[in-house]
């Protein structure tokens, strides 16, 4: 008995990387315009917490995090992304008076001293007022906040997903350029890329943020900004070569 054709599943859409070109978007900051798309921007971690999951501690201390933002603009970061609480997964929140007791004295510090801006990781609005203030220019806020006009997309890789759901949205990053918006990526040290020793695990980063940047990624948020840096420059260039042979 012939059984009737079962109905064709419909076409999965695809993201095709070897395709994507950025679009060109300028963000006017308080004191300087960012040109994102023709060149990678990178955004270089510095966590002034006592729990953050990859450095915690390590620059709690302002002098040492005011050493430390300096280094990251000498090893070729854009932004310097400053987080005075941690929000990876399980992590206890703090009020806005510890928050500021510890990102006041590091922005004191570097007002007028660092040559690139400066992005504060804060959800809590009387944060990130005293930090726009103390010079800050840039509000990286995880939990979507949406007050800010010069908003940029972040698929949010790692915060609980697993390995397989955080390559899905590296394979499919390209369609959010639909939203017409820029896009950041931030797949530095997250525990679907670690590996037994740091070394690997900078391998493994790297690889994220070459893939992040070949779909469609304006901005990377990384800890290690030397090692990203060549990475990127390296897919930049395959951009580049996409825009002016028309790939």
């Amino acid at each position: 008995m012939n059984r009737p054709l079962a109905a064709a599943p419909p076409p999965i859409r695809l993201c095709d990387i070897g395709t994507t070109v950025r679009k060109l978007f300028f963000w006017k900051l308080k004191r300087r315009e960012l040109q994102l798309g023709d060149r990678t921007l990178l955004m270089a971690v510095l966590n002034v917490t006592p729990d953050s999951f990859s450095d915690g501690g390590k620059y709690l201390e302002p002098d040492r995090a005011f050493a430390r933002a300096m280094e990251l603009e000498e090893q070729g970061a854009d932004i310097v992304d400053i987080g005075a609480e941690s929000t990876r997964p399980g992590s206890a929140r703090v009020t806005a008076a510890v928050e500021l007791q510890r990102l006041i004295p590091v922005l004191k510090r570097l007002r007028d001293r660092l040559g690139i801006p400066i992005s504060v990781d804060t959800y809590k609005a009387e944060v990130a007022e005293r930090a726009l203030e103390l010079g800050a220019e840039i509000v990286n806020d995880p939990s979507g906040l949406t007050w800010e006009p010069h908003l940029v997309v972040d698929p949010g890789l790692g915060f609980g997903k697993r390995r397989e759901q955080n390559a899905f949205i590296l394979a499919r990053l390209g369609e959010l350029a639909a939203l017409d918006l820029p896009i950041l990526t931030g797949p530095s040290r997250k525990h679907f890329l670690a590996h037994q020793s740091a070394e690997e695990t900078r391998f493994a980063t790297a690889a994220a943020v070459t893939v992040s940047i070949l779909g469609g990624a304006h901005i990377v948020r990384v800890h290690d900004a030397r090692e990203m840096r060549a990475a990127a420059d390296v897919a930049d260039e395959i951009l580049r070569a996409r825009r002016e042979n028309g790939v």
